[in-house]
This record gives C-alpha cells, structure tokens and sequence, in this order.
C-alpha cells in the first residue's frame, strides 16, 4: 500500500487563507489510511516526512487560481522555483518544489509531489472561508480523493 502525505497550510485567522488547513482536515476525517499535517507555513522538518511518503499533497490558498487546481511538481519546476515567494506581502520561507529539493539532498528520495491551490479571495482577520472558497475546498477534496483513489 502506498503511503500518502497530504499537507494542509495556510494562516486559519485570515480567512479564505486557511483554506489548504480545512481541506486536509476534511481529508484526514474521509481517507485515515491518508497522514494528514496542516500547518500555519512550510518548514525544513517536513522533509523528512515527504522522505517516508510516496506521495504527497500540498494543498494552499491561491489568490491566482480561478478554480481548485491541481498538477503534478515536475522537475522543470523544482528547478525553476525560487527558494521563498512572497504573495500579497505573504512570505512562504520554504515552498514545495524547495521541501522537496531538500528531500533529495537528505534523503536521496523524492516522492510523487501534487500542488493544489485552492481559490481565495476574503484574507482579512476572521476564522470563516469565504462562500466561494468553502465551495472550493469541498472540490478540492472531491479532486484529491479522486486521485487517491485512481492510483491505490
């Protein structure tokens, strides 16, 4: 059996930015044979989780997306992809492309990686998705169950 990794991030006291949190908690309740992390931004620790996982989902907020999209990490764009961006006066210190990056230096293993942003608009102080971003984080984890389920 394959071991799944789906990670949740985001700020839960900025709106719609909390988005990747609540999906991978949605996640986490339907699919348990599924580890689920959500946390507040990525960090270096979390290369050694991707090192055990053989695949893994990174679920964020985007500000960008018109709707849930979902694609695979490709090496063109690990390669390509600074080591932080900062978005909207945000920073994200440690991105996907750069955990993994770092898993492959460490652990000389890299698993599956898939990037899903999640539209959001609302990122004031409050603890509430916007209507439009619930909606999208129900589709998100109708997406990632989808793919769980098309690769078991």
């Amino acid at each position: 059996m394959k071991r799944v990794l789906v990670i949740g991030y985001g700020n839960t006291l900025r709106g719609d930015d909390a988005a990747g949190v609540r999906a991978a908690e949605r996640i986490s309740a339907l699919y348990p044979e599924a580890a689920c992390r959500c946390v507040h931004q990525l960090s270096p620790e979390i290369a050694a989780d991707l090192a055990e996982a053989d695949e893994v989902f990174f679920l964020d907020a985007s500000v960008i997306a018109a709707e849930v999209q979902a694609h695979l990490l490709t090496e063109a764009e690990e390669e390509a992809m600074p080591e932080s961006i900062t978005v909207d006066g945000r920073s994200h210190f440690v991105t996907p492309a750069g955990l993994v990056r770092l898993c492959k230096v460490l652990y000389e293993r890299c698993p599956i990686v898939w990037i899903v942003g999640i539209p959001a608009s609302e990122l004031d102080f409050r603890e509430e998705l916007s209507e439009r971003t619930s909606e999208a984080v129900d589709l998100c984890v109708e997406v990632v169950g989808r793919l769980l389920m098309a690769h078991p």
